[in-house]
């Protein structure tokens, strides 16, 4: 069966609702799809997204800021949540491991987590550069020994 219906589109009134205002065809596509799409979503599983797309967000501009920090000068009294950002990373950075410091904010908790990554990913890269510089160095030492004591033969 075949139906065909001319003359209508979306904005077509389909009925007027109990306020009196017009609902279109548009408007009733538009909910019917909305009913079905909201009833395939889990929302357990969107919650979840919605907070680790969030969480991610937030670590990617303290990783930002921190790094900022890191590179910046230091000495202005910090005003946005970027500059504070800033500030508490410079203060991780600076302070005395052994001083006792309190309660931890949420804000200081991920920061410091960003600090100590940052540093230490900064830490084993000049590591692993020392480490291939004195490998290099031992090698020539000890090749300029044994030619010394074999003679430049060798």
């Amino acid at each position: 069966m075949k139906v065909t219906v001319t003359g209508l589109d979306l904005n077509t009134v389909a009925y007027y609702g109990a306020d009196e205002e017009p609902v279109t065809l548009g408007e009733l596509v538009a909910e019917h799809i909305a009913t079905q799409v909201i009833g395939t979503i889990d929302p357990a599983k969107l919650r979840e997204l919605v907070a680790a797309v969030r969480e991610a967000e937030i670590r990617d501009q303290v990783r930002r800021q921190v790094a900022d920090a890191m590179r910046g000068p230091v000495g202005q009294v910090p005003v946005t949540l970027a500059e504070v950002i800033v500030a508490e990373a410079r203060s991780q950075i600076t302070s005395d491991p052994d001083r006792y410091q309190g309660t931890s904010t949420p804000l200081r908790q991920v920061v410091q987590a960003e600090v100590y990554a940052q540093l230490h990913d900064e830490a084993r890269d000049l590591v692993g550069q020392a480490r291939d510089t004195i490998k290099e160095q031992t090698r020539a030492e000890i090749t300029k020994i044994i030619q010394r004591q074999f003679g430049a033969g060798v």
